[in-house]
């Protein structure tokens, strides 16, 4: 019964490990180390590594119990070895690269300070920058769609839009960001849905292009897409080359297919 007890904790901790303790890091933790299932190491000894980190941690809850938490942004791409130097304070700390943010929750009285270091560790990195991009694909129609409507951000692109085009209805089909290294290609791929009869159906698209920070120029206040293409499973494909004004909405490129236009609008931020 007891080795049993034991397998059933070692298949829960399967199951649960995925979505509690690997799903955002806490860089400044200090709670035992559990093995990893299948580097040599037997049941027994991960379910009493289990046992040693649950313990810890119910410990530590009760003395961070009256800790406040704040998402702090971030402007660059600040390496997680140099976010670690705020571990000299009392805190947990967890970067969300994706969002931009970094998570921190630590005693009240503390967090100033925190927030304080955090603004001088945000600093631009040496080595290539990096670019972001926004890619919003629009649907022109002058039927009712099973699309979402678009955005106020699209708004000022959507009115211009309306003065050159004769389409009674815009909608947003979907919106894309990727990062890629200057000079590097960027590649985005997923699924939408709204363009079939049948509403749950999909369509898969992918949009690639290579980027050029100002041309070669890195003092340029532009980015340049090269073999820009844009291609959806249900519908045409876009292939251009632009330069996109940084921090502007930029309409990339149009294609229609059927009674509906499909229309690429690009935004780009550099990251660092």
């Amino acid at each position: 019964m007891r080795n049993y007890w034991k397998a059933a904790m070692l298949v829960a901790w399967l199951w649960i490990a995925p979505a509690t303790l690997f799903a955002q890091t806490d860089i400044c933790s200090t709670l035992p180390y559990v093995a990893n299932p299948g580097n040599g190491y037997t049941g027994e000894i991960i379910v009493e590594q289990m046992k040693e980190r649950a313990a810890a941690q119910a410990l530590q809850e009760q003395q961070r119990a009256g800790w406040t938490s704040k998402m702090i942004p971030l402007k660059n791409n600040v390496p997680t070895s140099s976010l670690q130097a705020l571990c000299i304070f009392r805190a947990k700390v967890m970067p969300q690269s994706a969002l931009h943010v970094l998570s921190v929750r630590a005693p009240q009285e503390q967090m100033a300070a925190i927030e304080d270091a955090v603004k001088r560790l945000d600093v631009a990195q040496p080595g290539p920058k990096s670019v972001e991009l926004t890619v919003h694909v629009l649907i022109a129609s002058d039927h009712d769609e099973m699309l979402r409507a678009t955005s106020a951000s699209l708004k000022p692109v959507v009115d211009q839009l309306k003065t050159i085009f004769p389409y009674k209805q815009y909608y947003l089909l979907d919106t894309e960001i990727g990062t890629a290294v200057d000079g590097k290609t960027i590649s985005l791929s997923g699924d939408v849905v709204g363009l079939r009869s049948n509403p749950t159906a999909t369509s898969n698209y992918n949009f690639d292009a290579q980027i050029k920070i100002g041309n070669g120029d890195p003092s340029a206040s532009t980015v340049r897409l090269s073999y820009v293409r844009y291609r959806l499973s249900d519908g045409p494909q876009i292939s251009t080359e632009i330069d996109i004004p940084l921090g502007k909405q930029v309409v990339v490129g149009k294609a229609t297919s059927g009674d509906r236009a499909y229309i690429l609008v690009v935004s780009a931020t550099i990251m660092n």
